[in-house]
């Protein structure tokens, strides 16, 4: 498998906030990506009420899969563990951020890579950038936080891919580090014949 190098420019947006007051109609979501003509992928993720214990399902033909803890049940606030598996269509480079202004985030992490939080005075920020990414492979985006249960978050992912250089692009650095090595060798071979 290919790992690809880092991100060439960062380009995660904060997403909005959603307020819901009825608990029993929440869920996490993972809204279809789309695809930019550069070939980058943006994912919308998210939880719009806190309140729904356990709630898990299944996204569409992206092999999804997505669960959400809160506890304690029944209590107006509390602790939630929100966790997104979900697959790439080709190898990626993630920036992902987070944010809202009505609970507090305490981790975020993706493919066990933890992210920054701040929990500024109206102003709660997740975010992960420049993670590598496994070609194709599957990925676990895992949100953590405290807050009142009619909260809700969401966030945007950008997978970025980066350019691969092409077999006849390897083979002509090859062998120009090839020349190069017999120009130096030649040279040796003059100098000591000379002395």
């Amino acid at each position: 498998m290919r790992t690809l190098s880092k991100v060439l420019a960062a380009s995660a947006a904060a997403a909005s906030v959603a307020l819901f007051a009825n608990a029993a109609g929440a869920a996490i979501f993972v809204n279809n990506w789309t695809i930019s003509p550069t070939g980058q992928i943006t994912v919308t993720f998210g939880d719009d009420a806190l309140g729904s214990a356990n709630a898990t399902g299944t996204a569409g033909d992206h092999g999804t899969d997505y669960s959400h803890v809160y506890a304690p049940p029944g209590s107006s606030s509390g602790s939630f563990t929100d966790t997104f598996d979900f697959h790439l269509p080709t190898g990626e480079v993630l920036n992902a951020a987070i944010s809202t202004s009505t609970l507090d985030f305490t981790g975020i992490s993706f493919n066990g890579v933890a992210g920054t939080v701040s929990n500024a005075p109206g102003l709660h920020i997740g975010s992960v950038s420049e993670v590598l990414v496994t070609l194709g492979g599957e990925q676990e985006l895992i949100v953590t936080g405290t807050g009142v249960s009619t909260a809700g978050w969401s966030g945007t992912a950008s997978f970025t891919p980066v350019a691969v250089p092409e077999p006849a692009t390897w083979a002509l650095m090859i062998m120009g580090f090839g020349g190069a090595g017999a120009l130096l060798r030649n040279r040796r071979r003059t100098a000591v014949a000379a002395a």
